[in-house]
């Protein structure tokens, strides 16, 4: 019997041998709780080299949570400090406690073929260089695709008639530094794209008092379209992500949203996680992110960061969740007990395995969305150097971290807001903080384990 498609013949009832995350004293996982301590100081130490104002960080092993803390505020100012039910625009983390999942749940019905090509699901790619690419691409990241575009910039023209929207090289009319090129100063939103009141032509909300019109995705499939495809080999993309999105759609049925919601969200009982937060929570529950002075000329709190994103209504498969640290543990939880969670599957364990372990090691170190420990000792790695090559899980733009080790059965959750007030904050990188507190942790669980040098 076929309830909906969210829930298919098949689902249902599981008994597994970790049931529920639970709370927990460190001393019954064997670790010295004031050892602990060392974590706190590296991110107190953060906070006063101003890498973010205060973080969530969450970390639980055997499904016991044994450290879970909150630190700081939500912006320098000081005045609301951070609880644990406070929610975070995650970013990139989307892409594995949204369009991953989606996807392995699709995979799981046969509903869906990674070997399917792109064009299969647009129609304006048949003709083009792209009409090739593969889903398997797009989860590997090496589809061609360019890492990015600012593509929202299509909302924006000159304020002076005459003048170029952007310039390669710095003048005295393009001085803003966006990326590899210069935005004009004075700009205007196009009002055939941006309106400042909600309505049948413009439904999709970017930030507060700006709407868009559903039609600028159509603007973004042709951006991509015209996009320059490089050479098959890894680079990490957004643009893929964006697709798959519609490629969710299609395949199930629902809104994106919609079949994560009925899929995970709800019957895992995360509350705090989902897209397009205000119309769930109060802002003051929400975590601000930039201070966006060129775009959306706003303080950013309970929209998403991400521009692009923001262009599709909050809603899309590289960005636009946010969550809480508890709720993404929970989330992990699933995934690290095989597709079970409070006696229920979610996911077949198979393909959890197989969309989690490396697929074309040692050129390109991830595994089907998800991001791996670097195997090449020469390279950077986005982990410690003690979690094992099994791990796995993502960062985000915002300055948050989810990783599962199978291995330790370890659960790792960090939530921030490094880009408050300022996106090109990158401190939280170039002080390795999340490095250093994985570090911590496996040394403690495997005392034997020396933390390596120079990370």
């Amino acid at each position: 019997v076929t309830v909906s498609n969210a829930f298919k013949a098949g689902d249902g009832i599981e008994l597994s041998k970790i049931i529920r995350l639970k709370y927990t004293f460190p001393e019954e996982e064997g670790i010295d709780s004031r050892k602990l301590l060392a974590i706190d100081s590296i991110i107190y130490d953060a906070m006063n080299k101003k890498a973010f104002p205060g973080c969530q960080v969450l970390i639980a092993r055997n499904g016991k949570v044994f450290y879970h803390k909150t630190f700081g505020y939500h912006t320098y100012e000081k005045k609301q400090a951070v609880k644990p039910g406070d929610i975070y625009d995650v970013a990139s983390v989307t892409k594995v406690v949204a369009t991953v999942p989606a996807l392995i749940k699709l995979y799981d019905r046969h509903d869906i073929s990674l070997n399917k090509k792109i064009s299969s699901y647009f129609a304006e790619f048949k003709k083009s260089d792209k009409k090739n690419i593969t889903l398997i691409d797009i989860l590997l990241h090496q589809s061609g695709l360019p890492a990015w575009l600012p593509m929202y910039l299509s909302a924006l023209a000159p304020s002076k008639e005459g003048e170029p929207l952007t310039s390669k090289k710095r003048t005295d009319v393009c001085s803003i530094r966006i990326h590899d090129f210069y935005l004009n100063n004075n700009t205007e939103y196009r009002p055939e794209i941006i309106s400042g009141e909600k309505n049948i032509n413009y439904p999709l909300q970017v930030a507060s008092g700006l709407f868009t019109t559903p039609a600028f995705h159509d603007t973004i499939l042709q951006k991509i379209k015209e996009a320059k495809l490089e050479e098959k080999k890894y680079r990490y993309s957004d643009l893929g992500f964006i697709l798959l999105k519609d490629v969710i759609e299609q395949e199930s049925g629902f809104p994106f949203d919609t079949f994560l919601y009925q899929s995970f969200y709800r019957p895992l009982g995360l509350s705090r996680t989902g897209f397009l937060p205000l119309t769930r929570h109060p802002e003051n529950m929400i975590v601000p992110t930039e201070n966006d002075t060129v775009f959306r000329k706003q303080l950013l709190r309970g929209y998403v960061h991400d521009e692009n994103c923001a262009m599709l209504g909050g809603i899309s498969g590289h960005a636009g969740l946010f969550s809480n640290a508890n709720d993404l543990a929970i989330f992990l939880q699933m995934l690290l007990n095989g597709g079970t969670y409070g006696g229920v599957r979610y996911l077949n364990a198979k393909h959890i395995d197989y969309f989690t372990r490396c697929h074309r090691c040692p050129e390109n170190r991830r595994g089907l969305g998800f991001d791996k420990p670097e195997p090449n000792p020469q390279k950077d790695s986005p982990v410690s150097r003690l979690a094992s090559l099994s791990s796995y899980g993502h960062t985000g733009f915002t300055g948050c971290m989810v990783w599962v080790d199978p291995q330790s059965q370890l659960i790792f959750v960090f939530l921030s807001n490094k880009i408050h007030p300022d996106a090109t904050n990158n401190k939280l990188v170039e002080l390795n903080v999340r490095t250093k507190i994985q570090d911590v942790i496996y040394s403690l669980l495997s005392p034997q384990k020396e933390i390596p040098e120079g990370d």
